[in-house]
């Protein structure tokens, strides 16, 4: 079903409409807009599995990786606080959740930092994050191009 909304309506809340139609074996990417603890939560309560980008101001674990060149991956559970803890509350998401960062450096050299769902570091390695970080960012970047 086609549903318009204003522009000042916030995209995570529009993303979490959609993420109702996930199936189980589903797993949803997204960019760095998409990487609140609100949106990870909602996405780890529906048992979705998830990548997405960091920005360099977003959690403090995916800032630390950003910083540092020696660890590729790190697991870390966070926490909800203040009203973000109220709002979880509210719609039943979990207010601790745990969750990987992977550091994946580019072929430019520049560094992203993933946060994922997918927390076995032997089963998924932070190779094949850099991979999949490759092709799902070259289709992103090349769609903005083109004009329907």
């Amino acid at each position: 079903m086609l549903a318009l909304h204003p522009s000042s309506a916030y995209e995570v809340d529009l993303a979490m409409e959609h993420i109702k139609h996930a199936q189980n074996d589903d797993m949803i990417l997204f960019d760095r807009n998409y990487s609140s603890y609100r949106f990870l939560a909602s996405l780890i309560d529906l048992n979705i599995q998830f990548t997405g980008r960091c920005s360099r101001q977003s959690f403090k674990a995916a800032q630390r990786l950003f910083k540092q060149s020696v660890t590729d991956s790190s697991t870390v559970t966070l926490f909800a606080k203040g009203e973000v803890k109220k709002k979880c509350k509210k719609l039943g998401f979990p207010t601790k959740i745990t969750v990987r960062f992977v550091r994946v450096r580019l072929s430019t050299g520049e560094i992203e930092v993933l946060v994922t769902s997918l927390l076995d570091e032997k089963q998924y390695t932070a190779h094949m994050f850099k991979e999949l970080q490759r092709k799902m960012f070259l289709r992103i970047s090349t769609r903005k191009n083109i004009f329907l």
